[in-house]
């Protein structure tokens, strides 16, 4: 099973919530340097670290693979 890792940032702002990107890593190891670096630089150092946000990806893999369902709160996968 191969799997990578996405790094975002969300932090509120006046007009909501912002998200940035900030790529795409092989190990927690490496997002960790990343984060510790970032944690200094201006904007992101004046907010705590909770707002960078790690999603682990299974390559080849997918959701919703039964379907879906509307509710009234929003479609939820059919499990």
């Amino acid at each position: 099973m191969n799997k990578f890792y996405k790094l975002d940032y969300k932090h509120p702002t006046r007009a909501g919530l912002e998200e940035i990107s900030i790529g795409f890593f092989s190990s927690y190891d490496v997002i960790d340097k990343v984060i510790q670096d970032r944690m200094n630089k201006p904007g992101f150092k004046d907010y705590p670290r909770s707002c960078f946000v790690i999603t682990e990806v299974i390559v080849d893999d997918f959701g919703w693979k039964n379907g879906f369902a509307k509710t009234e709160k929003g479609d939820v996968e059919i499990k």
